[in-house]
């Protein structure tokens, strides 16, 4: 059994969906990662978050996960669904204080959706390097409501969030981790036995996103529609290449990249941003393969810690 010297724990990430919850525990040596623990845990009923009962059960379960870990007032990092934020870029005067930006971004909110004065909350990011007479954020917001719900369901479990994330940007950092940085937009397709997402991002801007279950059962046909519609646009950056993320190789994934290829031009690489990390003796290599695409937004969660993804 080999034993990682001079670890350090990191963040959990955790990933509630509708039907499960997600979780990733690593650490952290000089060299390398190494996944300590994993888990999905199926719910007991499917319940989205406005519906009689959804925050009750999801502390129950959470409760549970963490009384059988003894993870009593660890830090973890957990995502909001795209869906419940809004997501923009905003171009602002050059030289604004963190005050005066927040004040631009509510006005804007407010200017984009007449009436919306409930409590916001909100963050940003520098896009690029600001100019003489402006400067691009990238902004996203939520309702200060929406928001305190998940903290104060997760932390009645007994965990410390210490950081909160949108679904699709962990999903993205996860799956780029340990690959080179492009300026160029790239497509991200990620398949499993539950669902399907693909997006689109260009320098750290997510500029397409759709997702779609197994009910969907064409989905070359449903990316071959996310394409039309991204390159429809004439003012789109053309896309450098597809990286796709899945368990097995089948003849789904022949027909996708023959298509990307043929129709598209776009390239389509197979990633597996796994083979960076380390896998402790304690964990099943079956297992942990079975379930490594549905656990990539959690990665992507722990990432916040490292530096450089």
């Amino acid at each position: 059994m080999p034993y990682h010297l001079f670890t350090r724990p990191m963040l959990i990430g955790l990933d509630i969906q509708p039907h499960e919850i997600r979780w990733l525990r690593v650490s952290q040596t000089r060299n390398d990662l190494i996944v300590e623990n994993f888990e999905i845990m199926p719910r007991a009923s499917i319940l989205e978050p406005d519906a009689a009962g959804y925050w009750s059960t999801l502390q129950a379960s959470l409760t549970a996960i963490v009384a059988a870990h003894a993870w009593q007032n660890l830090p973890v990092a957990l995502a909001i669904r795209a869906t419940d934020v809004i997501n923009k870029s905003l171009r602002v005067k050059s030289g604004l204080s963190n005050a005066e930006i927040n004040t631009a971004i509510l006005k804007h909110i407010q200017h984009e959706l007449p009436g919306m004065d409930v409590d916001i909350c909100l963050d940003y990011a520098l896009m690029s390097p600001p100019t003489d007479t402006e400067q691009e954020i990238l902004f996203v917001a939520t309702r200060g409501e929406t928001l305190q719900r998940y903290l104060d369901t997760v932390q009645a479990a007994g965990l410390k969030v210490k950081i909160v994330d949108v679904d699709y940007y962990a999903l993205l950092r996860g799956a780029c981790y340990g690959l080179r940085s492009s300026h160029q937009a790239i497509g991200l397709l990620l398949l499993d036995e539950v669902r399907s997402i693909f997006i689109i991002a260009q320098d750290g801007k997510i500029l397409l996103a759709q997702e779609w279950t197994l009910i969907d059962a064409d989905r070359p046909a449903r990316l071959h529609q996310c394409l039309q519609l991204y390159t429809a646009n004439e003012q789109t950056s053309p896309i450098e290449k597809i990286l796709l993320c899945t368990v097995a190789m089948t003849e789904e994934i022949a027909v996708i990249k023959k298509m990307c290829m043929v129709e598209y031009r776009i390239p389509v690489e197979i990633i597996n941003p796994w083979s960076k990390l380390s896998l402790n003796a304690v964990c099943s290599p079956e297992k942990f393969q079975h379930y490594a695409p549905r656990l990539l937004q959690c990665l992507g969660l722990v990432m916040r810690e490292v530096p450089r993804w």
